[in-house]
């Protein structure tokens, strides 16, 4: 088996799964982890691979921020969230990346269903107050009236429904699986072909 393959499966997987602790533990990641899982991809791929592998490594890179780039503007999600994914697009490459990018918001949503169905978060519709005014009248102050602390590093949709009780699927989560799937498969593709007569 192609030992370079090997070597950035373990890597990755061990950076996704310190991802994956650490945002179900405190619901954040912090740019330690993962802006050094970012840089650390670029210079696997040049070391093990040249010029040539960077480039690909610039090309998930672009593909994992971008995609969650656009969906952090739009409130999907925070900031650690858009730079793991441009970690592991880092690391991935950008075919694989898309595949981790489709494969994780396939699980986003089923665990987002999974949530809802066991009532631990409100549907949209029974969001804030339901949408009935308050006995005495006064509708309560927006996020964006008053911003709270935790609103800082968030997107500026994210920010102004702080106060919103939304789903609480951490994404580094899907991401984990996802990224796992993909190396599993990856290194079976490999050995199977290392074996065939």
């Amino acid at each position: 088996m192609d030992q370079v393959l090997l070597t950035r499966a373990v890597l990755v997987a061990a950076f996704t799964g310190a991802a994956m602790v650490l945002d179900l533990r405190t619901r954040r990641l912090p740019n330690w982890l993962t802006v050094s899982g970012l840089t650390t991809g670029l210079g696997f791929h040049l070391v093990t691979e040249g010029w040539p592998g960077l480039q690909q490594s610039l090309s998930g890179l672009a593909i994992g921020l971008g995609a969650l780039l656009v969906l952090w503007l739009l409130g999907g999600g925070g900031g650690g969230d858009v730079k793991l994914m441009g970690a592991v697009g880092a690391w991935l490459g950008p075919a694989l990346t898309v595949i981790v990018l489709v494969l994780s918001g396939m699980l986003t949503v089923l665990g987002h269903l999974g949530l809802l169905v066991a009532g631990r978060v409100q549907s949209p519709a029974e969001r804030v107050d339901g949408g009935a005014e308050p006995p005495d009248g006064r509708r309560p102050a927006t996020a964006s009236a008053a911003a709270s602390p935790e609103d800082v590093g968030r997107s500026p949709a994210e920010a102004t429904t702080s106060g919103v009780n939304r789903p609480k699927v951490p994404y580094a989560f899907p991401v984990a699986l996802a990224t796992w799937t993909v190396l599993l498969l990856k290194l079976w593709a490999a050995h199977a072909r290392a074996t065939a007569p």
